[in-house]
């Protein structure tokens, strides 16, 4: 770095390790080749499909390798989780957004939102609330039951498909409310699911953040 406008990112800090350990340049040619493939404009779903893939190794979350577009911290190599999914859909009227607030998008519900006052009331926090109040938070327990419970995980994402379909069927002319109404019951009946036995999370979790 000789002065200004001389400064190269990569060159001074890039190792051959860091690449090859954090698998960037893998996703980044997954979520490629998923555009490639689109005959034409994607709808919602698939690009929330394309957020949650897991390649080959699917929900063996233990085997996952860096190499996954929806990362699942689990190890001393692996400690980078994906977190908060937002997908915006770009309109001349203004854009249309859908925001999971959660870890782990293969688990988590997208909503819809917009700029409009009235939505996402179910996924976002307001400035002065706790952050045990948040929906990040509420939804940890859910996340990592799922992690370890595949009965319970198959059950979470059944529900959690059906309700997306309802929640994105129709935005011309949202009834914001009513959705939020309905993404904060399926919420609050999973976070209760999970709180009817014991969290049992894995040792990498419980050890770096355990709840």
């Amino acid at each position: 770095c000789a002065g200004r406008g001389d400064f190269h990112f990569a060159r001074v800090f890039d190792t051959r390790l860091l690449p090859w350990v954090g698998g960037a340049h893998r996703r980044c040619r997954i979520n490629q080749r998923f555009l490639d493939s689109l005959p034409g404009e994607p709808d919602w779903h698939a690009l929330f499909a394309a957020l949650r893939h897991h390649g080959p190794r699917g929900d063996h979350f233990r085997r996952h390798n860096n190499r996954q577009v929806c990362m699942h911290a689990g190890s001393f190599w692996r400690p980078s989780q994906t977190t908060a999914s937002l997908v915006a859909r770009l309109r001349d009227d203004g854009p249309l957004l859908a925001a999971t607030g959660t870890s782990a998008p293969c688990l988590g519900l997208f909503q819809p939102l917009s700029f409009d006052p009235a939505s996402g009331t179910a996924v976002l926090s307001q400035p002065r609330e706790a952050v045990q109040e948040s929906r990040w938070w509420r939804f940890e327990a859910v996340h990592r039951r799922a992690l370890t419970d595949r009965a319970f995980r198959r059950l979470l994402r059944s529900g959690r498909d059906w309700l997306e379909r309802e929640l994105f069927a129709d935005l011309e002319q949202p009834d914001w409310p009513r959705l939020a109404e309905d993404a904060a019951a399926w919420h609050a009946c999973w976070h209760d699911q999970a709180a009817m036995q014991p969290l049992a999370q894995q040792r990498w979790w419980r050890s770096h953040a355990a709840l």
